[in-house]
């Protein structure tokens, strides 16, 4: 059946040299038994599925696992029980070690480079990783390059993800407590400075990365000077978008997923390797 599929880009960042590498902490997860191998994070369970390198690539899939609120499953006379304990959804991802950047099946309701870091550092405190969205060549630039005069983000299911986002503490804050205070599963945040003749603090733009690495962002734009228009940072990440038909069967489906996330790096490599090296 048809199933529209985005992948985003991400560079894989070590925040200090003594952390093992990001290709070693796959490697070593896929060494673990299934059972062992799932890990709660902030409540939902996770499990790296697969793991397989192929031709200096590391492919994979990581699976959120859902145990309450199943859905029913439709019969001619109505709707019964589905018969299982646990529903799986899967997000294949392709890592370049060389560029060292990743490129996922990108669902903030499943699995974001986020939830894969912590899922990795449960399974072992030494596996800490950033990731830094890698920007669009057009209008990602204007929004770096110039003062930002609104900065609007929607977070889907924001308890749970990491608030150790940098210089976002403040927003972090606001967001997990209004979580938790409403139970809400999205939360929007606005600041701007209204008509006023001011900009906003520059560090907005490392809060819009890092938000963008960490945590289950749905949607986030901006408005900056010399422009006239909003942007849609989201649609300005660096991003592949299509309608693909996937199998009903797991692995089928992994393999034309993982198909699709490689080729799509593959005809970015040039890109990629541009970006890295200025």
């Amino acid at each position: 059946m048809g199933s529209r599929i985005t992948v985003r880009y991400f560079q894989v960042v070590l925040p200090d040299r003594a952390n093992r590498q990001f290709s070693v902490a796959l490697h070593d997860a896929s060494q673990i038994g299934l059972v062992d191998r799932k890990k709660a994070v902030d409540g939902t369970n996770f499990r790296l599925e697969r793991h397989e390198n192929r031709n200096g690539y590391i492919r994979g899939e990581m699976t959120r696992i859902q145990n309450d609120n199943l859905p029913a499953e439709v019969t001619d006379a109505g709707l019964d029980p589905l018969d299982v304990d646990e529903l799986g959804f899967g997000a294949a991802f392709v890592f370049e070690p060389q560029l060292s950047v990743l490129a996922i099946q990108y669902d903030p309701r499943l699995v974001t480079p986020g939830r894969l870091g912590q899922y990795l550092q449960e399974l072992d405190a030494r596996n800490k990783f950033l990731f830094r969205p890698i920007p669009g060549p057009n209008a990602w630039q204007l929004f770096q390059d110039n003062d930002v005069k609104s900065f609007k983000v929607k977070m889907a299911m924001p308890s749970n993800f990491d608030a150790n986002v940098g210089v976002a503490d403040d927003m972090a804050d606001s967001i997990n407590t209004m979580a938790q205070a409403y139970q809400a599963p999205y939360i929007t945040v606005t600041v701007g400075v209204g008509n006023r003749k001011i900009t906003l603090s520059h560090a907005i733009k490392d809060t819009a990365n890092r938000l963008l690495g960490r945590a289950p962002v749905d949607s986030m734009r901006a408005k900056v000077t010399g422009s006239s228009e909003e942007i849609d940072l989201m649609e300005e990440m660096l991003h592949d978008r299509d309608e693909i038909t996937v199998d009903a069967d797991p692995g089928r489906s992994y393999q034309t997923r993982a198909a699709y996330v490689l080729s799509k790096f593959q005809r970015r490599v040039d890109y990629l390797e541009g970006y890295l090296n200025t």
